[in-house]
């Protein structure tokens, strides 16, 4: 069993955290993820990274162990695949995370799910708007995809461009391999082979989307939650349908 890792990206140097991003991905195209945000994290011992998902105009869903303990500041950016030319920045006034959030857990990661409160509304566009949720009960068809900022694998680097990459979703048999304590709450991605594509540190947070069986519509299936070493070619997501009723009630 690998040390587990939950996939936010730290500034600081020698962090607890191993820092990792989308592993064997691709350079996302203008408009492809309108609703994913990059998200910058403020604590009194540095800043760190998270990517995120706008619901609606004023509110995105990110992963709790973004915004765990110490937090002084979250800012939200959105609108360009480039994240150090974003057109829009807005603080967020307020966050909820999940009240049972465990992330001392030392087998997984429990209700892993975060709620930003933007301090004023996001303008949509064609290459600017929300996602929804996907439901309880919902099935997915085809692979699902997932994007980032985060590093491109154990030893690389983050990426400045947004990247992508499309992936199955796994078995709970075939996630159990590495992940110990999955729960109905959890729903694992990634291509199950060495390197294979998933996501990696500075991810956290960030969208799994899977195309609904009932509609074939892209909807957020998943929210980056943790993985090991960045080389499994999968990771552990928290599983949308389970907490929307939480997600709702909150916004």
């Amino acid at each position: 069993m690998f040390r587990l890792i939950c996939l936010a990206l730290l500034s600081l140097a020698g962090s607890a955290f191993a820092r990792r991003h989308i592993v064997s991905g691709s350079h996302a195209k203008e408009c492809d993820f309108p609703h994913i945000a990059f998200v910058l994290i403020s604590k009194a011992t540095g800043t760190f990274a998270c990517g995120g998902s706008l619901i609606d105009s004023t509110h995105v869903v990110t992963a709790a162990h973004c915004v765990d303990s110490g937090v002084e500041g979250v800012d939200v950016f959105f609108g360009s695949l480039d994240k150090q030319q974003m057109p829009h920045r807005i603080s967020a006034s307020s966050f909820t995370r999940h009240r049972h959030y465990d992330g001392d857990n030392k087998i997984t990661v429990l209700n892993d799910v975060a709620v930003l409160t933007l301090s004023k509304p996001i303008p949509f566009s064609r290459c600017l708007k929300p996602i929804k949720l996907a439901k309880p009960g919902d099935r997915f068809v085809g692979n699902c995809h997932i994007a980032g900022w985060g590093k491109t694998g154990q030893h690389g680097s983050s990426s400045v461009k947004l990247l992508h990459a499309t992936v199955p979703v796994l078995t709970e048999k075939q996630c159990s391999r590495y992940a110990g304590g999955l729960e109905a709450q959890h729903i694992c991605a990634g291509q199950l082979t060495k390197n294979g594509k998933t996501t990696c540190q500075g991810d956290s947070g960030g969208p799994l989307m899977c195309y609904r069986a009932s509609d074939n519509q892209l909807v957020l299936a998943g929210i980056v939650s943790y993985g090991w070493t960045c080389t499994e070619g999968l990771s552990v997501f928290a599983r949308v349908s389970h907490f929307n009723n939480w997600i709702n009630s909150n916004v």
